[in-house]
């Protein structure tokens, strides 16, 4: 989705990015490229994004893996979202905070995609990056790869964190 893209749908849908939920919009096909190329989804992948938006890695990612469950909290984007989710059957749009899933709705996701494993590729929203991060490292069932775009400054601060416990 390149930046004029963006603007069409934002305009068309009357949405604007949501500043407290740290909403932002890739409008790279470059990003979004290496984010798939870094992740390297395939057809066998159980996939959960967070914070689709407007959907511009959630169309790359159901190109390629087998399901992709895709969460969003900003019922804005429920027109764009049902769309797609409508027109791609291996698309399930789950409109619940991620932070609040728990290990049994995740086992439910598994069992009902036929999976036991999955990987995580997501644009997250800023806010949540660290109780995020902090979420999946430590749940039971953990993913196979996280692959986040986060913040500049966060990923810093996670780099030095790291540096400073080596």
């Amino acid at each position: 989705m390149n930046l004029l893209e963006l603007k069409f749908l934002l305009k068309k849908y009357s949405l604007t990015p949501n500043k407290v939920r740290g909403q932002n919009f890739l409008v790279s096909d470059e990003i979004l490229d290496q984010i798939i190329n870094i992740a390297k989804p395939d057809k066998n992948d159980l996939v959960l994004e967070v914070g689709s938006g407007l959907g511009a890695l959630t169309q790359r990612l159901i190109g390629i893996a087998d399901q992709v469950v895709a969460f969003e909290i900003d019922k804005n984007f429920q027109v764009v979202l049902g769309k797609l989710e409508r027109a791609n059957k291996n698309l399930q749009v789950e409109w619940q905070d991620i932070l609040s899933l728990t290990e049994q709705q995740l086992q439910n996701i598994l069992f009902s995609h036929k999976k036991k494993d999955y990987k995580i590729i997501s644009n997250i929203p800023y806010y949540l990056t660290a109780k995020f991060i902090h979420k999946f490292i430590t749940a039971k069932k953990k993913p196979l790869s996280m692959t986040l775009l986060v913040q500049k400054e966060v990923a810093e601060r996670i780099t030095l964190a790291n540096n400073k416990h080596s």
